[in-house]
């Protein structure tokens, strides 16, 4: 199988590169012999961080919505939930637009995973956002479960 192996300069990480744009960074010292991955992509680039035996352990919370395939990432240990597009204090939903390409937000798929994602207010300290402030109370989501429902019970006003 074809990989390179690239010099980090670093003697605790060995760095591959893996077919696909794909980069292994390699902890080949450490007990765990753990990897993560650093996906390569037209714009963006994504590091698929394992959490190096370090305990750094994310939750991925499945939250539609916004678009069918939006996630959550949740850190119980630091009290953090990274909120993707799902969540920003100015909503982010294409109702009634093809802007970038994004189909039309699901507005009661929406709903539900903000009703479900305002249960972890408890539990969270910060909310980092993927738009706007980049820092927010976790308060704000039940306010913003409250105004999803008001929007589909039609207390809210307007149409859908």
């Amino acid at each position: 199988m074809k990989q390179e192996i690239i010099d980090s300069g670093n003697e605790w990480f060995d760095v591959i590169k893996l077919p696909g744009n794909v980069y292994a960074i390699v902890e080949e010292g450490h007990i765990q012999n753990v990897r993560s991955f650093l996906i390569i992509g037209s714009k963006n680039a994504l590091l698929f961080d394992t959490g190096m035996g370090i305990g750094n352990i994310k939750e991925v919370l499945y939250t539609p919505g916004h678009s069918e395939d939006s996630i959550m990432l949740l850190d119980r240990g630091n009290r953090i939930l990274f909120t993707g597009d799902t969540f920003s204090e100015w909503m982010i939903a294409f109702f009634d637009s093809q802007m970038y390409g994004f189909g039309l937000s699901n507005i009661k798929n929406y709903t539900k995973s903000m009703k479900e994602i305002s249960r972890y207010v408890a539990d969270l300290e910060y909310l980092y956002p993927s738009h706007g402030k980049p820092l927010s109370s976790p308060e704000v989501l039940i306010k913003a479960a409250r105004a999803f429902e008001n929007v589909i019970s039609g207390k809210a006003g307007g149409s859908i």
